[in-house]
């Protein structure tokens, strides 16, 4: 028979698993979902109607609750430091400060001995896995990157598929499992998990998370001829759960986006976090050029919004009237990019008014997918106002070949269907 569990820990994987579920039931594939109690409702009503059978991820998580610490602990205290850029600042606690148990483990953690970073996956998967009978009905089990069950993918029974959900997951920490296979964005990403999590079993397939805009795509020709000119800048923190650099980051470059906007007689727009906090930078608004976008998700959780076709519809009109998208580290530039906006990517590294952002810049996918493309705007020298301010006033050719050149390293030849076919056929046939 053919049959998968799929996991869904959170809403964000119940977008990234829709379109394969949908596809897999067309070709008559048994289709188990495990999701947790408390969002089970709201699954079950965006796939109202589709023959599938839920599991209680909740119950089966309580089964295993001991496996779940085993598994935190040995993966704080046995990765090295220097697994990756973040990671390091995590143990390091140089941007956040972990209180509790989490921060007690940290503490604790500098003086444990290591696994090396080639390693650890392969020894948190033996020894949380050993004597571990497989929790789900189904030998295949498919789950996103970063997924929060590790614990339960460790079972000698099981052939784990992962997919990838964002962009900078091969580089947050040790999965902490094994995979049969994992299904990247592109090849560049597929080298990102071989160098940091070991796993050579890659192949490419398609950025689901960015499937709207990359199907929507405008022409940038007709939005750089706009009468009107608005810039719009997508912010990356919230008071809500945003470390303290970024926050301060954010609100340094809106405050010199105002003056540059103000001196080229553009207008400004600010898009906050979809999970951010209600009116955190309504302060804003007080200049008349500056629009402040409301917040359209209420969550708690970061993980625990879904973005269907109403919603990203709605997100995606704020920027049919927008000129230019500046982008700083937001995964929206790489949304902005696939919807065909010009895009003006800064690199504030080596400005002394911006000393502090190497902290965010040096993040590994920024740094090596954002930043090392042809046309970004590096602004070493004088105030980011100026340089903003003069670009604005000259041509915008250098960030529409910046969308384009993402949108060429995001695609790879395949389309959605394409690539669910190639799933398909690799996993099933």
């Amino acid at each position: 028979m053919k049959e998968v569990t799929i996991v869904i820990n959170f809403k964000i994987y119940l977008y990234l698993f829709e379109p394969i579920i949908r596809f897999l039931l067309k070709k008559e594939v048994k289709i188990y979902v495990a999701v947790p109690d408390n969002i089970l409702s709201d699954v079950q009503v965006i796939l109202e109607g589709l023959e599938i059978t839920y599991l209680s991820l909740t119950k089966i998580g309580n089964q295993h609750w001991g496996r779940y610490y085993i598994h935190r602990v040995l993966a704080t205290l046995l990765t090295r430091r220097d697994f990756s850029f973040q990671y390091q600042k995590k143990i390091e606690q140089t941007t956040k400060k972990y209180s509790g148990f989490q921060g007690l483990l940290l503490k604790i953690a500098r003086f444990t001995p290591k696994i090396p970073n080639n390693k650890i996956n392969q020894t948190l998967h033996k020894i949380v896995g050993w004597g571990l009978s497989n929790p789900f009905p189904t030998q295949l089990v498919m789950v996103g990157s970063l997924n929060a069950s590790p614990e339960l993918l460790t079972s000698k029974e099981q052939k784990v598929i992962t997919v990838m959900e964002s962009w900078d997951h091969p580089v947050k920490h040790p999965n902490g499992y094994l995979s049969k296979k994992i299904y990247t964005w592109n090849k560049s990403l597929s080298l990102d998990w071989v160098e940091n999590q070991f796993e050579n079993n890659c192949t490419e397939f398609y950025p689901l998370k960015l499937r709207y805009p990359l199907k929507n795509r405008l022409n940038s020709d007709n939005i750089v001829s706009k009468k009107k000119k608005v810039l719009m800048y997508a912010i990356s923190s919230t008071s809500r759960f945003s470390i303290n650099v970024l926050s301060s980051l954010d609100l340094r470059i809106i405050e010199e986006l105002i003056i540059a906007t103000r001196q080229a007689g553009w207008s400004l727009v600010l898009k906050p976090r979809p999970n951010g906090t209600d009116g955190e930078f309504d302060h804003f608004s007080k200049h008349d050029h500056v629009e402040v976008l409301p917040i359209n998700d209420h969550v708690y959780n970061p993980a625990d919004y879904y973005l269907d076709d109403d919603y990203n519809r709605k997100r995606f009109s704020d920027l049919n009237k927008v000129t230019a998208v500046v982008n700083a580290f937001t995964t929206f530039g790489l949304d902005a990019a696939c919807y065909g906006i010009p895009v003006i990517q800064i690199d504030l590294r080596k400005n002394l008014n911006f000393s502090d952002s190497w902290m965010v810049y040096n993040n590994h996918h920024i740094k090596t997918h954002l930043l090392s493309r042809e046309n970004i705007l590096t602004i070493n020298e004088g105030t980011l106002n100026e340089k903003i301010s003069d670009v604005l006033k000259g041509d915008l050719s250098f960030a529409k070949k910046y969308s384009d050149e993402i949108y060429d390293w995001l695609t790879n030849g395949l389309d959605i269907d394409s690539a669910l076919e190639k799933l398909y056929k690799s996993e099933f046939e």
